[in-house]
């Protein structure tokens, strides 16, 4: 499947591509992170997790918003917030694990965030960047977002 995924990315935008230069937390850390400052216990599946620098994850963005363009996968009101979240998500893993570094994390700390917005129910990305802080991307748009202190509080899921 990576094979295919990287045949038809290959030409124009390249994969941004992580490094070993990375903070790396094991899954409990990641897990008591999220109850302590959200109050919601991560759906995690991987031991390990490679938190990316701001820099790579603004690169990643321009490269996935350039993808769903490529196939067609634009906002339109219709496919709707949990979908873009959940295909970032899974882009960025495709890029961590087409990455060439030796020894990396098994997972990368870039998630689904998942809240009450004052539109209703919303999901964006959560990325757990180089300092253990977290920062939130809209998905459909690519622009990070500042999430008010209720918003963050409103969580009900959160998955790496």
């Amino acid at each position: 499947m990576f094979k295919f995924l990287r045949s038809i990315f290959s030409k124009g935008e390249s994969i941004p591509k992580s490094t070993s230069e990375h903070l790396v937390l094991d899954s409990s850390k990641v897990s008591d992170m999220c109850f302590g400052n959200f109050g919601v216990r991560p759906v995690l599946a991987d031991a390990s997790y490679a938190c990316p620098t701001k820099k790579w994850v603004g690169k990643f963005f321009v490269w996935y918003r350039w993808c769903c363009a490529r196939v067609g996968v634009v906002w339109k009101g219709c496919y709707d917030c949990d979908d873009f979240a959940r295909l970032a998500a899974a882009f960025a893993q495709i890029s961590h694990y087409l990455s060439d570094c030796e020894d990396k994390p098994q997972g990368l700390a870039f998630g689904e965030f998942w809240y009450d917005s004052e539109l209703g129910p919303h999901a964006v990305n959560i990325i757990l960047i180089e300092d253990s802080e977290a920062i939130w991307y809209e998905p459909q748009t690519g622009k990070e977002l500042n999430l008010t202190d209720e918003e963050k509080e409103s969580c009900c899921h959160i998955r790496f």
